[in-house]
């Protein structure tokens, strides 16, 4: 009579078993890589979601103008307890100071990608604009040093 349960257990989890599939589900299709820049296949898009977003959404200024905002914080209270030259603030440029998406969407709407003749060409431009809290920060981190 003990073994009963037992079995009964054991043929239940036989029986779920064999649900499971024992064969895996079929790949994906691979999809086409994106034509290169200057390519035959070459064709406008429309701008991508990530560009959109960064151009776009209020998110994307808040988490900028938040991120200056304590980073400015940090840099004064170092400022406080260190002297001038012992401390330094470094950034990087591109999508941390200046927005360069515009040259995302341009090239994107030529259905083209990123090449460094194109964007030698968009920084003699002049054309990038701060993000948000940008300029406040890097205008109270030299206050700082002063």
């Amino acid at each position: 009579m003990r073994a009963l349960p037992f079995a009964s257990a054991a043929l239940l989890l036989t029986g779920c078993s064999a649900l499971a599939p024992t064969v895996p589900p079929p790949a994906r299709p691979a999809t086409a890589p994106a034509p290169g820049p200057g390519s035959p296949g070459a064709t406008p898009r429309a701008q991508p979601l990530e560009v959109q977003w960064t151009r776009t959404s209020a998110e994307h200024a808040a988490i900028f103008a938040q991120t200056y905002r304590l980073a400015g914080e940090h840099v004064r209270a170092v400022a406080d307890t260190v002297s001038a030259p012992t401390w330094a603030v470094i950034l990087d440029a591109d999508e941390t100071v200046l927005d360069n998406s515009l040259y995302q969407r341009e090239r994107a709407a030529l259905g083209l990608g990123f090449s460094s003749e194109t964007w030698d060409a968009w920084v003699r431009r002049e054309e990038a604009t701060a993000l948000p809290g940008a300029v406040a920060f890097t205008a109270s981190a030299g206050a700082s040093w002063s």
